[in-house]
């Protein structure tokens, strides 16, 4: 459903859970409202890294149709500043 929207931010924050493993939320929102795309688990299994972030970040702009996406808002953990970089060396716009 998101990916009819237009003009769509992609809204990424991670957090532990009560067994600390490590989450990644993924919003996709719009004029239209907000969608929880879901929660996943890094691939890098027990710590976050850039490139597990990175992935699940372009996911969810894939998802709400990369060209129609105008910004991703992240928190400013080191992991998430690295994962950006990787997203905009895909997403160069």
């Amino acid at each position: 459903m998101a990916a009819n929207l237009h003009k769509q931010t992609v809204l990424v924050d991670s957090r532990d859970d009560v067994e600390w493993n490590h989450l990644v939320n993924v919003l996709v929102g719009s004029a239209k409202g907000m969608f929880f795309q879901g929660t996943k688990k890094p691939l890098s299994g027990d710590h976050e890294d850039a490139k597990s972030v990175a992935d699940i970040i372009m996911a969810g702009m894939k998802s709400a149709g990369a060209l129609n996406v105008v910004q991703v808002c992240t928190d400013t953990c080191s992991v998430m500043r690295a994962a950006w970089r990787l997203v905009e060396e895909q997403y160069p716009w």
